[in-house]
């Protein structure tokens, strides 16, 4: 998933201004293969455990003096839609842990006038070991793709 300039976006209680994007990615921690009897091809795969990994980009546009530290576990929650019109809004919502807090400064010519950007990345993490730790809900009685 990949939300371009999310809306309200937060995490443990604290509001981010100037997100240009969050990107949640589903990865396999552990698979499981079996191949067929008649071919060279996996006849079963299976993902029994799964990752899911949150990168937050923000624009730092002054100086920064607090900032979540890696282990720090909250709800990050942010809005999104797929137009300007706010049709088929949605609000996703990650119980995660930070992993990395890094900044990127423009430097040389080529960042003149670039403000600086701070990267968070978050690892989620479900209550019980089964439940997905991310929700999707529609705003305003929308669902997803259209009005409901």
């Amino acid at each position: 998933m990949l939300v371009l300039d999310p809306t309200a976006v937060s995490f443990a209680g604290t509001r981010w201004e100037g997100v240009r994007f969050v990107q949640i990615d589903r990865r396999a921690a552990r698979t499981a293969r079996e191949q067929g009897d008649f071919g060279p091809f996996a006849g079963f795969v299976d993902v029994p455990e799964q990752r899911i990994g949150v990168r937050v980009e923000r624009e730092v546009r002054g100086t920064e003096l607090s900032m979540p530290n890696p282990g720090d576990l909250g709800e990050l929650s942010f809005e999104a839609s797929t137009n300007a019109s706010g049709a088929g809004a949605v609000r996703v919502r990650v119980v995660a842990v930070v992993t990395d807090v890094s900044y990127q400064v423009p430097g040389g010519a080529s960042g003149a006038g670039r403000p600086a950007r701070r990267i968070v990345q978050f690892e989620a993490v479900s209550a019980d070991g089964s439940t997905d730790p991310m929700t999707v809900e529609p705003l305003h009685g929308a669902g997803i793709g259209g009005a409901s």
